[in-house]
């Protein structure tokens, strides 16, 4: 029996290597290995890496052309050098001529290979489609159950929303519920809810039930507000009845004795320790400098007041926590409620499109699997693999684990090797069902029977021995630092030590591993690493510090002999990137105004771009050119294009609204009607008019936007139908986020959210917005909690909003554990970030604010405490003493020097043409922005020039046309599909009309036939579509079209056959023609004998 083999690999560690090497050892112990072996990775690219390297390492080692793992190869097999080679050769033969077996896969991949197999068990028809886009789905799913409230059967989901809408706007909320809707139904992914989904949307399902449940909630919670505000109340008019005011009391205007007022208001009710000192002090509820009449008054109303004060306490105590707990619950019950008709619109819609969501995948398996014998799952997919290798363990889900598991126990069990390779430090996909606790501890868990050999990959060959050290020290004492502040907090709340000990040590024990050891050859001190902190007042001087700062940075390491494309600049979110991205591309920072290049594919969307800005105006008024905001836009558009910023959209708009009986006869907005003359055009023309007509400067230093404005057009063009109201609902849905697309090899910078540098490396790394919080408490923060407390516990799962006001409910232990897990979330995307750099990294946040009090917020204020530590001054064996570098006068933390580079001669006028306006050259020069269409290939000056490429425009056209109604729609359809101009439509009307209604023609195209075009016989000898069959009366004519300049038999054998086919299913009389449209002539073809079956 096997040892489970575990890799626990930090940034930089040869994780890589290692699976190679492991790779190799299994196709050396066996050369067929690579046919019972499943390697699985995360990403499609990582997939394509992983087989890449090994087969590159099995050339260079048979080639001799790398000692790479041959001496491990030695050792392990005990074989010469000779036959390590030899035996490499012979496996890359293998792998080369049998690649369709060599299994590296995505784990999605794998599953849906499994999930194919079942598509009976899961009611899918044959063909069904893999869908990617679950929010897309959710939404039609939300929008269609809005749709049918008024229907008798949906009256109860009617009532229930009613009520949802009334208790937002109670709360002062927008009554909108789309996006309620939408924030909870996304939970039907959520793996916890997957896994009790079956009982709990049962329960939900009943709406009956669920207002019994909801009526519970309601009146604990009315029970308890009416008793707290009475007291409020009680004690409040007692004290007006008295004479007194508040400012008799003690503390004057500051009395604790306003408690009552909060009683009264439900607002703050935990008493802070100047109103817990008044309970049955009556010395202590009156000022020393009333007079006796006063302090008789107060004397004498103390007893109610004091019996009052304890009776809220004791309410307080006792049911406070309850109280909460139904406050929480009720922010979500109607949402809840919800779930299950949501659950069930997308299943219908599943079904009726036939279509599998990927984010079922995991919970469909995993029911089959509980179903089943495991192996028999597997073994119906034709998978007999019996050795595994998961890569990016720690972001797998728990689901996925529960699938995988089994594989994995029966491969130890037949004494295979199945290996995991992860790093906790590296989990940053939580919000994708990630669970780092399977690699941190559940693994060595599940297979204690087996055990495990466990091996930490502890030498870091990336980066400089500075960087090395640098991270060295901050996450070993920033892991601390926050999780002493975590628990600190914990221990307030959570008295139980069993529930504390849970918890006390996780994020120190998920860092345990992260010291590296420095390779020989890196101990050099070689590295630069600094950090600065900013002192602000608002965001937006923020931003200008940092973006000044920025471009320094960036020009000194070009003086150093950096390359742009050396330097990598990480941010949290898009929105920073695109900042970034705009200020460089706008040389407004540079010393000498020089534009920087860029290349992200996540920073430089298209609605960034003023000319597609303008573009998109232009479209949405022609949709709706009655609108005078629409109007008003696309003229203010114009305007910020041609930066003349004067006039708002309210004035412009007013312009319009008191000009409009005057038929717009100002110059300035003649462009309008010329652009009105245009609306009929196809959207790809309409596309290339509009970019024609934008400036030259314009094209040319926005070149790179309008390409990729084209190139989004035709790939929408291809997915939707092409009417102006689908294109711009696109656009408002998904184009204006669209990134432009740029080549990755350009001498350019590279920006990029962290999640997306993960397994990346480069030489410079800037973090300007390192300044992202620790616990990212927003309100579309959900967590699943289970209830263990009547009556809350009637539901097993609910979802509750995440923030602070559940350290005060029963779901107390879920709120710290969500807590945990948000600073492990944060911290592991610092080493992320901070693990990406070789030789030079440099970090800006903004200073802790003064209100904080020391308390961590941010990342920033994190490394700004770690730096004030005056206890890191020690450079131990692999550390560095933090207090020589950091400057407190300056706030800057600065350590090492910046390597100098080779210089790297670079022309900048070719770097900003290939990066900022790589098509400038092509077709954006000259007058025209060509989009090329099908017609290009149909058509040229004269559209019967190319004999060949008319026929199909017109098979096709004569497909779409029973009767001589339906041509304008045939033609209207090829010219939105780009396949035709708006001229070559009008030539084509007249043709296609004048051919079809001669007299031996017009039969076929009666309306009152019966007609099938481009219909499929299927035959013992193929498939068969004759272009056109007409049912006329009690014959039937199979017509056959021919565009060619000469006639030829091989037509009349063809029609001959259709005719016996034809005749075979219907026995009327049959007759067959050849149309020879160019030549004018018809060919009746008689009919004769020609074997051949139907099926």
């Amino acid at each position: 029996m096997s040892q489970l083999k575990i890799y626990r690999a930090s940034a930089g560690s040869g994780k890589t290597y290692t699976l190679t090497k492991e790779f190799l050892f299994l196709l050396f112990k066996n050369p067929t290995n690579y046919t019972r072996t499943l390697a699985v990775t995360f990403t499609n690219k990582a997939t394509g890496e992983m087989k890449s390297r090994i087969l590159e390492k099995l050339y260079q080692i048979s080639a001799n052309k790398t000692k790479d793992y041959v001496d491990d190869l030695i050792k392990e097999f005990e074989i010469s050098e000779k036959q390590v080679r030899q035996r490499a050769h012979v496996l890359l033969s293998y792998l080369l001529h049998d690649f369709s077996n060599f299994s590296v896969s995505t784990i999605d991949s794998f599953f849906q290979k499994i999930i194919r197999s079942f598509a009976r068990e899961a009611g899918l028809e044959s063909g069904f489609k893999i869908e990617l886009n679950g929010p897309k789905i959710l939404q039609k799913a939300i929008d269609h159950l809005l749709l049918k409230v008024d229907l008798p059967e949906y009256e109860h989901l009617k009532n229930w929303l009613v009520q949802f809408a009334e208790q937002k706007l109670n709360q002062g909320k927008n009554w909108n519920l789309t996006n309620d809707l939408n924030k909870l139904g996304s939970e039907i992914f959520n793996e916890l809810f997957q896994l009790e989904s079956r009982d709990i949307l049962i329960a939900l399902s009943n709406k009956d039930w669920m207002q019994t449940y909801l009526n519970q909630i309601i009146a604990i919670k009315n029970d308890f507000e009416k008793k707290i505000k009475g007291i409020g109340e009680e004690a409040s008019d007692a004290i007006k009845k008295s004479g007194l005011k508040y400012e008799d009391f003690t503390g004057k205007s500051r009395t604790p004795v306003k408690y009552f007022e909060k009683l009264k208001a439900l607002d703050k009710l935990e008493a802070g320790p100047t109103v817990l000192k008044l309970i049955d002090e009556p010395e202590k509820w009156g000022r020393k400098d009333n007079t006796p009449a006063v302090q008789d008054e107060i004397s004498g109303i103390y007893p109610l007041l004091n019996m009052l004060l304890k009776k809220a306490l004791d309410i307080i105590e006792k049911e406070f926590e309850t109280y909460n707990t139904a406050n929480v619950i009720s922010q979500n019950i109607y949402a809840l409620g919800i779930i299950a008709d949501i659950a069930k619109e997308v299943q219908n819609i599943c079904r009726e499109e036939n279509i599998f969501l990927i984010a079922d995948s995991s919970h469909f398996l995993n029911r089959i699997i509980d179903q089943n014998d495991t192996p028999f799952i597997y073994e119906k997919i034709g998978s007999k693999f019996q050795n595994f290798m998961i890569d990016e363990f720690q972001d797998t889900s728990k689901l996925q684990w529960l699938n995988f598991k089994p594989l994995i126990d029966n491969s130890l069990s037949s004494d295979e090797t199945s290996l995991i390779v992860g790093d906790v430090k590296q989990s940053i996909y939580r919000w994708r069902n990630s669970d780092w606790n399977l690699l941190e501890h559940q693994i060595t868990q599940d297979f204690r029977q087996h055990g495990n050999q466990e091996e930490t990959l502890d030498w870091n060959w990336r980066s400089f021995s500075n960087i090395i050290q640098f991270n060295n020290t901050i996450f070993t004492h920033a892991s601390n630092l926050i999780q002493n502040d975590f628990n600190n907090s914990l221990t307030e709340h959570i008295k139980d030590t069993a529930i504390q000990d849970l918890f006390k040590k996780k994020i120190s024990n998920a860092y345990a591993d992260v010291f590296q050891q420095t390779p020989v050859n890196k101990e050099d001190n070689k590295g630069y690493i600094q950090s600065r902190f900013f002192e602000i007042d608002k965001n937006a001087d923020y931003d200008e510090l940092m973006l000044q700062e920025t471009v320094e940075q960036i020009e000194n390491l070009i003086e150093k002999g950096y390359s742009y494309s050396d330097i990598c600049i990480l941010v949290r979110k898009k929105g920073e990137g695109e900042t970034i991205a705009n200020a460089l591309l706008s040389g407004n920072y540079s010393k000498d105004g020089a534009i920087i290049p860029v290349v992200s594919n996540e920073s430089l969307f298209l609605s960034g771009s003023a000319a597609i800005n303008f573009m998109m105006a232009q479209v949405k008024y022609l949709q709706n050119p009655n609108n005078l905001i629409l109007k008003a836009d696309m003229v203010l558009n114009k305007r910020l294009l041609e930066e003349d910023t004067e006039g708002t959209l309210i004035e412009i708009g007013n312009y319009f609204e008191f000009n409009e009986s005057e038929g717009f006869n100002n110059t300035n907005y003649s462009w309008i009607d010329v652009l009105l003359s245009k609306r009929q055009k196809p959207l790809l023309e309409l596309i290339e008019y509009l970019a024609n007509q934008l400036p030259e400067k314009i094209k040319k230093e926005q070149g790179i936007f309008i390409q990729s404005f084209i190139n989004s057009t035709n790939q929408f063009i291809k997915d939707h139908f092409p009417d102006l109201s689908t294109f711009i609902e696109w656009w408002n849905d998904k184009g204006q986020t669209e990134a432009i697309s740029v080549p990755d090899d350009q001498d350019a910078i590279k920006i990029m959210t962290v999640h997306k540098s993960k397994g990346l490396e480069f030489k410079a790394v800037l973090i300007p917005y390192c300044n992202w919080k620790l616990d990212s408490e927003i309100s579309s923060n959900i967590i699943w909690c289970k209830p263990n407390q009547e009556p809350f516990n009637a539901i097993k799962l609910l979802p509750v909003t995440y923030t602070s006001k559940l350290k005060d409910t029963i779901f107390k232990e879920e709120y710290f554990e969500e807590q945990l897990y948000q600073y492990v979330d944060s911290i592991n995307l610092l080493y992320v970030a901070f693990t990406r750099s070789c030789e030079v990294l440099i970090t800006f946040g903004p200073m802790p604010s003064k209100s904080n009090k020391g308390g961590l917020k941010t990342v920033s204020d994190l490394l700004y405490h770690t730096f004030n530590n005056s206890g890191l001054n020690e450079a131990k064996n692999g550390f560095i003493d933090i207090t020589k570098g950091w400057n407190e006068e300056q706030n800057i933390f600065s350590y090492g020097e910046i390597p100098q580079q080779q210089h790297h001669n670079s022309d900048k006028t070719d770097i900003e043409s290939e990066v900022l306006k790589p098509f400038s050259n092509n077709i954006l020069n000259n007058d025209n922005i060509a989009i090329k269409t099908n017609s290009v290939d149909y058509f040229s000056k004269d559209i019967k020039q190319s004999r060949l490429n008319y026929g199909n425009i017109m098979h096709e056209a004569f497909e779409y046309i029973h009767s001589e109604n339906d041509i304008d729609g045939a033609l209207n359809r090829l010219m939105f599909e780009g396949k035709i101009s708006e001229n070559e439509k009008s030539q084509l009307s007249s043709e296609i009309k004048s051919l079809i209604t001669q007299d031996n023609t017009r039969r076929w195209y009666d309306s009152s036939n019966i007609i099938k075009t481009e219909n499929t016989i299927i035959s013992s000898q193929g498939t068969y579509r004759p272009d056109r069959v007409v049912f006329i009366k009690d014959t039937i004519h199979v017509i056959d079209y021919k565009f060619g300049e000469k006639e030829d038999k091989k037509y009349e054998k063809q029609m001959m056959f259709y005719i016996r086919q034809i005749k075979q299913m219907d026995h009327k009389p049959v007759s067959g023609f050849i149309w020879y449209v160019t030549l004018g002539k018809i060919v009746e073809i008689a009919p004769q004998a020609i074997q051949g079956n139907l099926f």
